[in-house]
């Protein structure tokens, strides 16, 4: 039984026939392949007729036995001469072995050496040679010694070098570890002295020798100098002949150089050089020579200054002067028609403001004019001696050393007796048997009401920054003219002639001290009470905390810090409102307390100790 490939599906096919020759039996459906090792016998028979026998191929190296003969690789196409034959190289047979091409040559390429021959078979002899370039022969001095060289096929070593007078070309010419040194003619003059040149000293310089120092020839230029230094003055400018001028002006003339002048000559003519852009003398130029250029300009009145006319972009400018401004407020000629701070509208009104009018600083009040600081509020005012000596609306007031006219606003002790957009602000010193207060506009910038206030956090728009709390705040007469979730509050203050006098501020309302910020406790007020409150957030008096000892009888009276002394039995003690136990310490209780007042008798919270 024999496997056999089929030509469709390249997979075997398994047969059960006898054959007599693997080449010569017919089988069904087998392509012709090669026999591989077996023989083809050309007398072979078979039972069946030879429809697809084994057909012989030409031979190949490749281990196989193409033509069915009995033999493999016993001839190939490629059989003969191979390999270089140029040079040393001669050329070899080529043989099969094991299935592959091999040449066999008798002689080779090899690495080229000074002998005459083409030893790598490239068709040179001797180039670049493995044996060449070794040195041979000792140094003299400092030049290097000699290296070989492949010559006529032989190595020769040429002569060393030897020392010689040093040039300047970069090189040790004498053979001393120096290059280009002592040369005979550095430091010689060198270069020209004529017209403009200035001549130099000779020096060697990256092996080239250069005049160093010199001033050289440069193009001649009409200038009446020598420029080439050839002891010729202005000939041949490169301008000269050249068109020059404005078409119009100094059509077809040209270039000429004359006593050392570039002219344009031979147009209609030249005239007088103009600020406009153009070159109206035909010199080449534009507006070098405006007759106006250079002079004064503007006027020195006032804060004016002259300035200098210059030409700039075909226009008469004028530079470096003070020209006149509007006019303002400050003593000065600003507009420079010889009078200060005057309304040019109104003859003979100044501009600056009158008294009591805005100002920023005493300059703005004009001559002899002082800017009054008033509390916040900055106007325009003049020094006084007495009453009578201010203009209506004014009052002779003292302010430091001086004697100034103030504005006279009228005094107050609540916002509800001023005018719409006035405040009742608070001017502390004002007068000493009164709460220092005036209906006056708001300070500009001024904190507004319930903020932190005094030092670096600023000032209050009515100046009243009152307390250990510090919080702005407002006066008033009753709760009603508070801002919204405020309340008035009566609360003492000492006059500056010492009496106790109790003013109305405006504070935010609370029922317990948890309702205001940490500067400040819920201080109780009996007027508060029928809307629902027990007090307003004020600061802490100077006084007993709540719990300890109180009796206002005493002398010095004993006070509490929430200005409430309470008295059970012969026990008194300070106390705080409440609104329910929450108000008040750990372990005291809210207790209703009756009060009779000319409003009617009403309830209020009050913390009672177990």
């Amino acid at each position: 039984m024999k496997l056999y490939p089929t030509a469709a599906s390249l997979t075997f096919a398994v047969w059960s026939i006898t054959l007599t020759n693997a080449c010569t039996d017919d089988v069904p459906g087998l392509a012709q392949v090669s026999c591989l090792r077996e023989t083809c016998a050309a007398d072979a028979a078979s039972d069946a007729p030879k429809t697809d026998a084994c057909v012989a191929a030409g031979e190949t190296c490749n281990g196989m036995d193409d033509d069915c003969d009995g033999l493999t690789d016993e001839s190939f196409p490629e059989a003969g001469a191979c390999g270089p034959s140029m040079g040393e190289c001669q050329s070899g047979t080529r043989s099969c072995v094991s299935g592959l091409l091999t040449c066999d040559v008798a002689f080779g390429p090899a690495d080229e050496t000074c002998n005459g021959q083409d030893d790598d078979c490239d068709g040179l002899t001797d180039e670049e040679s493995v044996d060449e370039g070794a040195a041979c022969g000792p140094p003299q001095g400092s030049c290097p010694a000699p290296t070989d060289l492949c010559m006529a096929g032989a190595l020769v070593c040429p002569a060393a070098p030897v020392p010689s007078r040093e040039a300047c070309n970069g090189l040790d010419d004498d053979c001393d570890g120096a290059v280009d040194e002592t040369l005979a003619t550095v430091g010689d003059p060198c270069g020209s002295a004529t017209g403009v040149c200035l001549p130099g000293r000779r020096v060697c310089l990256d092996g080239v020798f250069v005049c160093d120092g010199e001033h050289p020839p440069t193009p001649e230029l009409c200038n009446a100098l020598d420029d080439d230094c050839d002891g010729n003055l202005d000939e041949g400018p490169a301008q000269v002949g050249e068109p020059c001028g404005e078409p119009e002006a100094c059509g077809g003339a040209l270039f000429t150089c004359e006593a050392g002048q570039l002219l344009c000559v031979g147009g209609p003519g030249p005239g007088e050089e103009l600020c406009n852009g153009r070159d109206d003398d035909c010199d080449g130029r534009l507006d070098e020579a405006d007759p106006m250029a250079g002079g004064p300009c503007g006027e020195e009145v006032g804060e004016c200054e002259f300035g200098e006319l210059r030409c700039v972009a075909g226009s008469i400018l004028c530079f470096l002067g003070v020209s006149p401004v509007d006019e303002v407020c400050d003593l000065l000629d600003n507009d420079c028609d010889g009078r200060s701070d005057e309304d040019d509208a109104s003859p003979g009104v100044s501009i600056c403001p009158g008294l009591g009018e805005s100002c920023a600083g005493a300059a703005n009040c004009g001559p002899g004019g002082l800017c009054l600081n008033d509390f916040g509020q900055r106007y325009c005012t003049a020094r006084c001696d007495g009453v009578g000596d201010c203009e209506g609306g004014f009052v002779c007031d003292d302010f430091g050393e001086d004697r100034l006219c103030r504005r006279d606003y009228p005094a107050c002790d609540r916002d509800a007796q001023c005018e719409a957009g006035d405040q009742c602000a608070f001017i502390p010193g004002r007068s000493p048997d009164r709460v220092g207060a005036e209906c006056r506009p708001p300070r500009e910038g001024g904190l507004p009401f319930d903020a932190p206030c005094g030092g670096e956090l600023g000032i209050c728009a009515n100046s009243l920054c009152l307390g250990p709390a510090n919080h702005c705040s407002q006066l008033c007469g009753a709760s009603e003219e508070c801002p919204a979730g405020a309340r008035c509050l009566r609360t003492p203050y000492v006059l500056e002639n010492g009496m106790r006098v109790e003013i109305g501020l405006c504070l935010p309302g609370c029922t317990g001290d948890a309702d205001c910020d940490a500067n400040r406790v819920c201080q109780y007020d009996l007027a508060m009470l029928q809307e629902g409150l027990v007090g307003a957030c004020d600061a802490r008096r100077d006084g007993a905390a709540v719990g300890e000892p109180c009796n206002l009888g005493a002398m010095p009276p004993q006070r509490c810090d929430h200005a409430y002394c309470r008295r059970v039995g012969d026990e008194r003690y300070c106390t705080q409102g409440c609104v329910t136990a929450d108000d008040c310490l750990p372990t005291w209780t809210c207790e209703p307390q009756d009060f009779q007042t000319s409003a009617g008798p009403f309830s209020l919270g009050i913390c009672q100790r177990p």
